[in-house]
């Protein structure tokens, strides 16, 4: 048993940290007034950027910085596309991920030669960390640590972000101008510098999980590596109740069901069946906040169904 949760609960961390840090960046845009249909594509650059800045430089700290800035970038696109040029939220999100999609294949290509994966032995990652003391907690010690900073990294961010959302003056004006636009403008509030800085955010915390992906879940860049995970992000911030600390336990649930369905691949199940736990675990939650938020309203379950 303890040699079961000793894997799991690592691997747990492991596979929710990309969908943390894209969570908590769609928890910034969705107070704005905003869903972000891009994060899976800025986590797909920066894990590109990433690991080519990462190989090229001989540094992972570089790396990281390139990841996290190419996430920025992109997220400054589709900001000015909508926020600009008034284009249609989820055609320019969706846009977004076909321009990452396509062009991360295109430079892999034209770069390296390389039209699958991008691999080399010489790309440095994200090291890990021994915490001090963590080994002697019961049970769990073990499981705790040995982890890559940027899984501690994501931590620390849900505090920074709760405190910015809930205790500063940026975040009471982000959750005004999401709740209604017409009280934040009568109040003197600059909705579109706002909303800009919300997504640029999210954009570099976007970055941060999608520069994981390359740097410390893996060693390497896949074609389409991000594997849906934004899309589960923004699951995780709806299943969340749209609060820091919900989009943290379900990016952790995400993550777990990750993680079991690895460890049950390990004992011989089909791969294939395990690989949809956590895509099932996505639709289960947005029926959920869809039957939560239909009850709202006064409507039924069977209703709620039939809506869907």
């Amino acid at each position: 048993m303890m040699e079961t949760l000793n894997y799991l609960i690592p691997a747990a961390f492991h596979a929710a940290t990309p969908i943390l840090f894209a969570a908590l960046g769609g928890l910034l845009t969705e107070l704005a007034g905003y869903i972000n249909i891009g994060l899976e594509g800025t986590l797909l650059t920066s894990a590109f950027f990433a690991a080519v800045v990462s190989t090229l430089a001989g540094n992972a700290w570089l790396g990281l910085a390139a990841g996290a800035l190419s996430g920025v970038m992109i997220s400054l696109l589709l900001a000015t596309v909508i926020l600009k040029l008034k284009a249609n939220i989820v055609i320019a999100g969706f846009a977004t991920n076909l321009l990452a999609t396509g062009g991360t294949v295109f430079l892999m290509s034209t770069w390296f030669g390389e039209a699958g994966v991008f691999r080399s032995p010489d790309m440095p990652v994200i090291p890990t960390v021994d915490l001090p003391l963590i080994d002697r907690v019961p049970v769990l010690g073990e499981a705790l640590n040995h982890h890559s900073i940027l899984v501690y990294l994501g931590w620390i961010s849900v505090g920074l972000v709760s405190y910015m959302i809930y205790r500063t003056k940026w975040g009471l004006h982000l959750r005004v101008t999401g709740e209604s636009e017409e009280t934040a403008l009568s109040t003197g509030i600059n909705v579109e510098r706002l909303r800009l800085q919300a997504f640029l955010l999210s954009g570099f915390l976007a970055g941060l999980g999608g520069s994981y992906l390359s740097l410390g879940l893996t060693q390497f860049f896949m074609r389409g590596m991000s594997a849906g995970r934004g899309f589960i992000a923004l699951a995780a911030v709806y299943f969340g109740g749209f609060t820091p600390l919900g989009a943290t336990l379900a990016s952790l649930l995400f993550g777990f069901a990750g993680g079991v369905a690895n460890y049950f691949q390990t004992l011989g199940l089909p791969s294939q069946l395990l690989e949809m736990t956590p895509y099932v675990l996505t639709l289960v939650a947005i029926l959920v906040y869809s039957i939560r938020r239909s009850s709202q309203y006064g409507l039924t379950e069977e209703e709620t169904s039939k809506s869907l």
